[in-house]
């Protein structure tokens, strides 16, 4: 099965060392302010989410829900532990997510589980 665009685009900027993964660090890197864009995976607890949406405000970064679960994003990372959240930090490579990113001109954007 062939990942979704989106998805192979966070394998991408894994590899280019442009990814936080996980909602600890994703969450310690927004208190410093590092990431241009913030990804919460559709099932990350609720207390998790509350932690995460408040920190990027507080911080004016922006942050997003996806459709894809945790197992979908450790499968895309190729971890083996789940993964609620990822950072995507203020390198060239996150033009790859302008849909995503409002600082980039881009709305509200739900992405589709292709089969």
């Amino acid at each position: 099965m062939q990942l979704p665009k989106l998805l192979s685009s966070l394998g991408l900027a894994k590899k280019a060392g442009a990814l936080v993964v996980g909602s600890a660090a994703v969450l310690d890197a927004v208190r410093k302010g590092s990431p241009g864009l913030v990804l919460l995976a559709s099932d990350l607890s609720a207390q998790s989410k509350k932690k995460l949406i408040t920190s990027c405000a507080y911080h004016k970064i922006p942050i997003n829900t996806l459709e894809y679960g945790m197992s979908d994003l450790s499968d895309a990372l190729g971890r083996s532990a789940s993964v609620g959240a990822v950072a995507i930090l203020k390198k060239p490579i996150l033009h790859l997510f302008d849909p995503l990113n409002p600082l980039y001109g881009g709305q509200t954007w739900q992405n589709k589980k292709s089969n």
